[in-house]
């Protein structure tokens, strides 16, 4: 097989470097073992290419990228929950290794960016396409007719069981590697390829759909409507004409096939928030409402409750890294919350989850991440950046994201890469300082 031209051009520690990014990404959604393998596979290969110039021009971005596990670090020495914070240490490593490691390695270039996407994005069409013939394969041969395919017991985590993978991060991975292929597909001119990238938008949109992860699913489809328009304005006409065609009628199709899609994005997000019952709360803090509120029956918005409560109980140093599974069942347990309690849950947002372990200093670290990053985002005009930070943060809102592997590795690796696009002069158009 002939080696691309502009892969030729790479010195050999650059070549290692690159197919062990794409032999990461590739495997993201495979077993955690794996994809841990080649993460370290592609940490050593950073090693050789290690910079001291960038060093020297990046440590303070370094700094920020990897300010909350700094935080953690320093939160980790509780006398009670030493052994906890090392777990989560081990698991959040990445946020310090990428940005240390590939900030003072890596050289981004154009060729370098499609190969990492077309691996990632090869990658996930694989295991969304894998999915849909399980699902299709066992619909037939259970007999269940087209009318029954798309309900509660087939849909969200059930769907991604196969592969073994959280529906909501597995939907974060589409949701980039689709906004991804949606720009392939307008700036291509075969339509050959043209119409497979087509196929696999459609894949994408009913993936995402069978996933059923709503937040992802919303943010999504809105960041589409926002951006695709100018990724692709000075593209034919019809390119926008036929992705809106199929977007639509995929819209109009899944929420006119599933009451469990209809509930989910209404019913079920009242009885998870209960936006109501909260207003009202507030407006009459002594209000009976507080019950409805807190009536044990496994809402997410109890789980805030009990950790608001307890960031208010010690606001500035948090109880220490690993400990908020710990403080949160004390809590649950004294509010008389046994649902939440008996399934284990923790805050499922990582907003809180930061306040909870490091106080005021680890979500300040966090919210300067995620502030830094979106202001590079929008500054480059980088929409990809802003779509997958836009994601990131509507999970992180409903959800801890960084509490585990799939989740950090996800989130360090492209927030680091997209990061270094957005201070490359050959991407940006900007001259080097």
């Amino acid at each position: 097989m002939i080696a691309p031209p502009e892969f030729s051009k790479l010195s050999w520690k650059e070549r290692i470097q690159l197919l062990a990014m794409m032999a990461f990404v590739a495997t993201l959604t495979f077993a955690r073992e794996l994809n841990q393998v080649f993460l370290i596979i592609f940490l050593v290969s950073c090693i050789p290419v290690w910079s001291k110039t960038k060093w020297n021009n990046q440590w303070k971005n370094i700094a920020i990228l990897s300010s909350t596990f700094l935080i953690s670090i320093a939160t980790s020495f509780y006398p009670d929950n030493f052994l906890p914070a090392l777990k989560v240490l081990e698991i959040q490593l990445a946020m310090i290794l990428v940005p240390l490691l590939l900030c003072c390695s890596y050289e981004p270039t154009p060729f370098k960016n499609k190969a990492i996407f077309i691996a990632f994005g090869a990658s996930i069409s694989v295991a969304l396409i894998y999915l849909l013939v399980f699902f299709v394969y066992k619909m037939i041969s259970e007999g269940i007719p087209l009318s029954g395919w798309f309900q509660e017991q087939y849909l969200n985590h059930h769907f991604s069981a196969p592969i073994d993978m959280h529906a909501t991060f597995l939907s974060a991975y589409a949701s980039i590697a689709l906004y991804y292929i949606i720009i392939s597909f307008s700036q291509t001119r075969s339509s050959l390829i043209k119409g497979l990238l087509l196929l696999l938008i459609m894949v994408f949109f009913i993936a995402l759909f069978m996933l059923a992860a709503r937040m992802v699913l919303a943010l999504t489809c809105l960041c589409l409507i926002l951006f695709i328009p100018y990724e692709i304005a000075k593209r034919k006409w019809f390119n926008r004409l036929l992705l809106g065609g199929v977007i639509v009628a995929l819209l109009g199709y899944f929420f006119t096939s599933s009451n469990y899609l209809e509930s989910r994005f209404t019913s079920h997000v009242d009885k998870d928030v209960k936006l109501a019952q909260l207003i009202d709360f507030i407006r009459h803090p002594d209000s009976a409402t507080q019950h409805d509120l807190m009536k044990n029956d496994g809402a997410r918005i109890e789980r805030w409750v009990a950790g608001c409560q307890l960031v208010k109980e010690n606001p500035v140093f948090g109880y220490g890294t690993g400990s908020e599974k710990r403080v949160l069942f004390q809590r649950y347990e004294k509010l008389g919350l046994t649902v939440t309690l008996g399934q284990g849950y923790d805050s499922h947002n990582q907003f809180l989850a930061f306040a909870l372990k490091s106080g005021i200093f680890g979500l300040a670290a966090f919210l300067l991440t995620m502030i830094f990053s979106f202001y590079h985002a929008f500054r480059s005009r980088n929409f990809l950046y802003v779509t997958f930070l836009v994601v990131a943060t509507g999970i992180c809102l409903i959800d801890n994201l960084l509490e585990g592997n799939k989740g950090v590795f996800y989130f360090a690796f492209f927030n680091t890469l997209f990061f270094l696009n957005t201070q490359s002069p050959l991407l940006t158009g900007k001259r080097a300082r």
